[in-house]
């Protein structure tokens, strides 16, 4: 019995404290080789440039309302 594994559709997020060189890249790089390992799909990439983390989602408000309609949008 063969089954077909759903490729998940994956909206990878990423932040910049700033501190640090080329974190962003690099934390974007293996988020992206994550996906790929789980044979998922990337459909979206979302960063934002903080200066602290939000203690509830570690983005701002308004990047967890624009990633929302993202996935929206692309169901």
């Amino acid at each position: 019995m063969e089954t077909t594994k759903k490729i998940e559709k994956v909206i990878i997020v990423a932040t910049d404290l700033g501190s640090f060189p080329n974190t962003l890249s690099s934390s974007l790089e293996e988020l992206r080789e994550l996906v790929k390992a789980d044979e998922g799909q990337v459909v979206g990439v979302v960063t934002q440039n903080i200066e602290k983390f939000n203690p509830k989602y570690l983005i701002g408000t308004g990047k967890v309302k624009e990633i929302k309609e993202i996935a929206k949008n692309m169901e």
